[in-house]
């Protein structure tokens, strides 16, 4: 079975159903699949076969979904780049990825082409077609022409085990790392997304998160899509843009972060009101999510956020069910059927039930490699399947998963491990704090220092004193930051998530008091 496979019974069994809703463009499963079958003709008139790479670097648009199908038939991989990557990243890819083709939006093609040198691999131009019908480089085709008038391609008869999707994660490495799945990842995931969210023909979710992004690639839109449900698709995330889209086709499900919801909320007590009585499925994941901006957002909108914990390179992993009131204040969930987590302490043994270890995951969504990484990939993946994540987990009785922070993150102040996520926890259930980021830096006496940015809420600036008063109540006395930083807002990577390097950079700058 393949995510081609899939898709395409669904269009068969509702063909007039709605697939994708776009703006004013309304998809239905029928048309995309014609779509789907156009573009892998075209694809496979300009020699991608088998295994090849196809790059995708656009922007939030019904074409790069028929793109990822296309591909998907022809067995190939798919290989999606943010539109945010620049030269270094972007000729990374180029030379790991070694692309057969590239499928590139106009407004994005002089990025594009600083990255190639002029030696890149075939170019096929999305969204070309304007009123001054936009010039081509030599040799480029358009999106919107490929396939017209060649005969039609069979579906490619690969193992569940071939390759699907090549993505690019940032993480503590130079370069993005290149996760390759499979098949059979895909499939598990879309499938289990699917079933876990009780998704199926009615369902429309919200899709404003990058198609870039697996979050928005397999986990969302995938899962729609095999389930038959409905992708409204917005070409960004915009929070007035998505309550009026949640309004207007009363939306069941959405998914993003919590500095998203963040936003939303903010947009919605500007309004002073939103209807938001048809949403049913509301996931919360991608980074971590302080239990005081979840109450918050929650307490605001009658609306509960569905933890979820995954990652690029292994998921679906654990994550909270509609209707599952049973799970506690923090939690990202339980494990789904098929994923398992092993919780290790420094000695490499399994830690107890609620103490905090390193996170091994194992599922049927785990990548296939480091794509041309072998020596990561063995650093990585043990010789018996499990992923080392570098994340920091624990678990209770229950087994209800909670997620405590990054290894890398870690503060170690005169030789004591202190997690920033608690001290952020702690600092943003202050009333006057909207958010908070907590990082070490450099200190002669302590080895680290322990250095707290602070965003106020409007109209409000607590004093550091009350703050380390309040903070004393909470956490240890060793956990409580020696100097405090106020600032407007919290530095933020392409996909939402922290950036706690420039954080750390900024840090590193300031002389610690006490």
């Amino acid at each position: 079975m393949t995510l081609h496979a899939l898709f395409r019974a669904r269009a068969e069994e509702s063909p007039e159903a709605e697939a994708v809703i776009f703006g004013q463009k309304r998809i239905s499963y029928g048309a995309l699949a014609s779509e789907v079958d156009r573009v892998a003709r075209g694809l496979h008139a300009h020699g991608v076969l088998e295994g090849d790479r196809v790059l995708g670097l656009a922007g939030n648009t019904p074409d790069v979904i028929a793109l990822y199908l296309a591909v998907g038939k022809l067995g190939a991989v798919y290989v999606p780049v943010s539109s945010g990557f620049r030269e270094r990243e972007g000729r990374f890819v180029l030379r790991n990825a070694e692309p057969k083709l590239a499928v590139v939006e106009a407004a994005l093609l002089g990025e594009f082409l600083s990255w190639t040198d002029g030696r890149g691999p075939d170019l096929v131009v999305l969204g070309a077609d304007n009123a001054r019908r936009r010039e081509l480089p030599a040799g480029a085709a358009r999106f919107e022409e490929i396939g017209l008038g060649v005969a039609d391609v069979p579906a490619a008869p690969v193992s569940e085990e071939a390759g699907l999707l090549l993505c690019y994660t940032s993480g503590t490495t130079s370069t993005p790392k290149p996760v390759l799945h499979s098949q059979r990842s895909e499939v598990y995931n879309a499938r289990t997304y699917s079933t876990a969210w009780d998704l199926g023909p009615g369902d429309r979710g919200i899709v404003s998160l990058p198609l870039a992004w697996v979050y928005g690639l397999s986990t969302t839109t995938a899962a729609l899509l095999v389930s038959g449900g409905t992708v409204v698709l917005l070409d960004r995330f915009h929070p007035a843009d998505v309550l009026d889209a949640i309004e207007e086709h009363a939306a069941t499900a959405m998914w993003g972060t919590m500095s998203m919801y963040t936003k939303l909320l903010e947009v919605i007590k500007e309004r002073g009101k939103a209807d938001l009585g048809s949403l049913r499925v509301v996931a919360n994941g991608g980074e971590p999510c302080p239990p005081p901006l979840v109450r918050n957002f929650e307490e605001h909108t009658g609306i509960t956020l569905l933890g979820t914990y995954a990652t690029s390179e292994a998921r679906p992993i654990v994550l909270v069910r509609p209707g599952d009131e049973k799970a506690p204040e923090g939690s990202v969930g339980q494990l789904v059927p098929g994923a398992e987590i092993r919780l290790e302490g420094p000695d490499g043994g399994e830690v107890e039930i609620g103490e905090p270890g390193h996170a091994l995951l194992r599922c049927p969504g785990l990548m296939t490699a480091y794509y041309g990484e072998p020596e990561l990939t063995a650093d990585r993946i043990t010789p018996d399947g499990w992923l080392k994540t570098g994340d920091i987990l624990r678990r209770d009785s229950a087994g209800h998963y909670f997620v405590v922070g990054r290894e890398s993150d870690l503060i170690i102040r005169s030789g004591v491990n202190i997690a920033p996520a608690e001290v952020e926890f702690a600092l943003m259930s202050h009333p006057e704090i909207a958010e908070a980021a907590v990082v070490g830096i450099p200190d002669q006496r302590s080895g680290e220092a322990v250095l707290a940015f602070v965003v106020a809420e409007r109209g409000a600036l607590p004093g550091e004193d009350e703050i380390r008063h309040f903070l004393a109540e909470q956490v240890a006395a060793y956990k409580v930051p020696q100097r405090f930083v106020f600032v407007d807002d919290l530095p933020r990577t392409e996909r939402g998530k922290l950036d706690r390097i420039a954080l750390r950079t900024r840090g590193e700058d300031l002389s610690p008091q006490g």
